[in-house]
Order: C-alpha cells, then sequence, then structure tokens
C-alpha cells in the first residue's frame, strides 16, 4: 500500500540532486510562481516511495484543508480494510405469498452501501433488467404490496460532516445511505414556454423527496439562460429560479435527493412497472415500518408470520472498479460510502465517525 512509504526514514536530499529532481523541482518552481497561482496559498510535500526521500516542498508544515486529496487516504484505508476484491451486495426479498402471478406483500431492496446503481456503463438498467427476470422466474408478476427499502447497514446521516447548507441542492452534496440509486440524484428538467414572461415547464424526477416550487421565468429569445435551484433550510422545498430564453432546448440538471432509500425504493418501483411489473403500494422506508418486521432470525418468519423469500442477490464491481470512479471522477458519494463501509465491516454499523476512527486505525498501524 502506497501509504507504508511514510513509515519509512526520511532521508535528505543529496547534495547534488540527479537530473530527474533537478529538473521535477524546477519544473513545480515555475507552475507554483506562475502569475495565475500568484495568490493562492500552496502546501506541498513530495517525497520517494523507495527512499523518503524528500523531491519537493514548498510550505511543507503548513496545515491545510485537504478536500479531495482525502479521497486518497479514504480509498487506502477502503483497499486494506475491504480487500480490492470487496463486493458490496444487494438484496430483494419477497415478503407474502405467491399466487396467480401476484405477490401478495411486500418487496423489499436491502444493501450496505452499493454505490455503483447508476447510469454509468448501463448498470442501473442491467441490474433492474436481472431483478425483473428473478421476479418472474419466481412466479411474480405484479406486487400487490409496497417496496420497502431497508438501509439499516447505516446511520441515517446522510449529510457529511462539514458541509456547507448553502450548496446541499447540487448532486457533489448527495447524502449517503446505504440503498444509493443513480447516485443519489434525481432529474430536474426546465423547459422554456412557448413565450416571453410565461412560466416555463418544471418537472423533477419522483422520488426526490423535494417539493418543487417554480419561479423562473421565460424570456426573450437569444437572451442569457440563468436558470439556478436553491434548497429552502426550514422544509424540502426545491425552489427553481431564474431564466430561459424562448424556443431554447429543456435545461437539464442534477438534484441532490433527501432521502436516499425513498428514492432508490421509488426509483425501483417505476423500473419495474417500466418493465411490465405493476406494483400497487406505495414506496417506503423501512425506518418508518420497522414495528413490522420484528423477525425471528431462526423461523424467517415476521412476528405476524408472513414468510419471506430471497429472490435474488446482486454483487457490485469490485472495490478495484469502484475506486476508478472515485479517484478519476472525485466522486464525493463514493468516498463517504466506502468510510462507512469500513465502520460497517468493522462495527457493524456504517457512520461517518466509525470510519473515521477505523480508518486511522488502519493507517497507522
Amino acid at each position: 500500500m502506497a501509504g507504508c512509504a511514510a513509515h519509512q526514514p526520511v532521508k535528505t536530499a543529496a547534495a547534488e540532486p540527479a537530473a530527474a529532481v533537478r529538473e521535477l523541482r524546477a519544473d513545480l518552481n515555475t507552475i507554483f510562481n506562475s502569475r495565475i497561482n500568484e495568490r493562492g496559498v500552496w502546501a506541498v510535500d513530495i517525497r520517494s516511495i523507495d527512499t523518503g526521500e524528500q523531491l519537493f516542498e514548498l510550505n511543507a508544515g503548513r496545515l491545510m484543508m485537504p478536500a479531495s486529496n482525502m479521497k486518497i487516504l479514504t480509498l487506502a484505508a477502503a483497499a486494506e480494510s475491504l480487500d480490492w476484491d470487496y463486493r458490496f451486495t444487494t438484496t430483494l426479498e419477497a415478503r407474502g405469498a405467491v399466487s396467480n402471478g401476484v405477490l401478495h406483500g411486500d418487496l423489499i431492496v436491502t444493501s450496505n452501501g452499493d454505490p455503483t446503481i447508476n447510469t454509468r456503463d448501463g448498470r442501473a438498467t442491467a441490474v433492474f433488467n436481472d431483478w425483473a427476470h428473478a421476479l418472474r422466474a419466481a412466479g411474480i408478476e405484479s406486487i400487490d404490496g409496497r417496496i420497502i427499502g431497508d438501509d439499516q447497514a447505516f446511520d441515517d446521516e446522510g449529510i457529511g460532516a462539514g458541509w456547507a447548507w448553502d450548496y446541499l441542492q447540487y448532486d457533489y452534496a448527495a447524502p449517503v445511505g446505504a440503498l444509493e440509486y443513480n447516485e443519489d440524484v434525481a432529474t430536474l428538467t426546465v423547459t422554456p414556454a412557448p413565450d416571453a414572461g410565461g412560466r416555463p415547464i418544471v418537472r423533477l424526477e419522483a422520488g426526490s423527496g423535494l417539493e418543487l416550487v417554480n419561479s423562473a421565468a421565460t424570456g426573450l429569445p437569444g437572451s442569457d439562460n440563468t436558470i439556478d435551484y436553491r434548497r429552502h433550510l426550514d422544509r424540502a422545498v426545491l425552489e427553481v429560479t431564474g431564466s430561459i430564453p424562448v424556443a431554447a432546448a429543456t435545461d437539464t440538471r442534477t438534484v441532490a435527493v433527501v432521502n436516499p432509500t425513498l428514492f432508490f425504493a421509488q426509483s425501483l418501483k417505476s423500473e419495474l412497472s417500466a418493465r411490465g411489473i405493476a406494483v400497487s403500494g406505495p414506496a417506503a422506508d423501512f425506518d418508518d415500518l420497522a414495528p413490522e418486521f420484528a423477525a425471528d432470525s431462526n423461523t424467517h418468519l415476521s412476528a405476524n408470520g408472513v414468510m419471506s423469500t430471497v429472490i435474488v442477490k446482486t454483487e457490485s464491481p469490485p472495490l478495484r472498479d469502484i475506486a476508478r470512479v472515485l479517484m478519476k471522477v472525485s466522486e464525493n458519494l463514493y468516498a463517504e460510502t466506502l468510510l462507512k463501509a469500513i465502520a460497517a465491516a468493522q462495527n457493524g454499523l456504517g457512520t461517518t465517525e466509525g470510519g473515521r476512527i477505523a480508518a486511522q486505525k488502519t493507517l497507522s498501524a
């Protein structure tokens, strides 16, 4: 693991550094002393993995906010704790009897944090196709009940520590949960009205948990698109503001959802319906229904005697593949999920604080 280099003895640079080191230092000095960077503050410490030799330093002792550099440490801790071959698991479970193609009961979806059921590489589509096939193989053509999301592997603190109130509506601040669909962002579309001054048509994907308020306007042809959106602090309201010009193409944005579990359950209901498996009941969060599911772990029966049957278990791609998205895209949701997954693996419940403690212990070993 690359982090192990920190435990090697630090060697001082030679009086006459090698040509490659001299070139590195010259190049970095040029970059950090350039006009575009003159107002910035940088803290840099570059060392050789092999020897520990300091190759370059600039304010090396200054304390800085690590920002996305922290993802390097999070991934290192996850790889050490979970292993590069680690896979998340998501399970569909039917709770009720099946007769004449109908599940007379609820479909429960449970996960331990798989962040990959999203639009990247068409994975969500493939997963939902597999689930529809598995339901039909189990004799289920429709569901006379609810879609229930079970998110008990993680706590319910979805917002990351230190996040600011004024950007919680944006996709990079999507809340974390044990059930995550499409990186916990819903699609918002804004289409101009036929005439200037009219209200544009604004739509928000179902399951976001947000009430939509349209305060936007349609501008004159050729005017600037100034569409923006914000979350109200006192309630789950998304207000769309600004202007979109007449005849402009539909403006599509992504919005962080309120409750990842409900968003997953609602999206699963919609996706099953699109595949011909109708669901009569609503999407629901297990937390709101917990008294119904006081199950006997030995008999797999709920308190009122309803049988539960596992329909399908789906594994995520391995951590090594998840890591590529985390690092290349700098995906915040993946990093926060891995931190909680570390805690869940060691302590049984995924929490940010538990992940921090576990990561610190792992990286200090």
